[in-house]
């Protein structure tokens, strides 16, 4: 035998499917480039491997600008490490 939903049942799956999308669409705000391209980002590194930032396909050459070229190749530091 089935029972009909109440008013109380439809308003409680309502509030668990809202809770679900709210959840999946900050994923995908979290998952997708912040310049709006609606494309996944990738991690940038310099030459040691030290992150620089995340940017996707569209922005890439932007963001690139903002760092000089010769930090993507591995460079010698001779300046000396302190310890603290």
């Amino acid at each position: 035998m089935k029972r009909e939903p109440t008013d109380q049942m439809v308003e409680k799956a309502m509030r668990r499917f809202k809770l679900k999308l709210d959840r999946l669409r900050m994923k995908q705000r979290l998952q997708q480039c912040w310049c709006g391209s609606g494309e996944y980002p990738n991690a940038n590194y310099d030459g040691h491997g030290i992150f620089l930032c995340y940017s996707c396909s569209k922005c890439h050459a932007e963001k690139m600008k903002g760092y000089r070229p010769d930090i993507f190749e591995s460079y010698e530091c001779d300046e000396p490490i302190e310890e603290d």
